[in-house]
């Protein structure tokens, strides 16, 4: 089996010095931010989505024109 490396003991925190704790927190905001953007596109587009079905299934009334006498067979 190998060998584990130093300071890798089970249990004993890692520890990193002030630049690397800074990208590491910019790495964990930047997954934030792509987290709440996904989100929020998903929920934009499915609530036009529900507005959609609601009005077309409920509010919406097609208008029947008449056809134009030239489609009419004539006899």
């Amino acid at each position: 089996m190998k060998e584990k490396e130093v300071g890798a003991e089970r249990g004993k925190p890692a520890t990193y010095t002030g630049d690397k704790k800074a990208r590491m927190a910019a790495k964990t905001n930047k997954k934030w931010v792509r987290l709440a953007t996904v989100l929020a596109y998903v929920l934009s587009v499915s609530l036009a989505a529900i507005v959609l079905a609601v009005y077309y299934s409920l509010i919406w009334q097609p208008v029947r024109l008449e056809e134009p006498q030239y489609m009419l067979k004539s006899s």
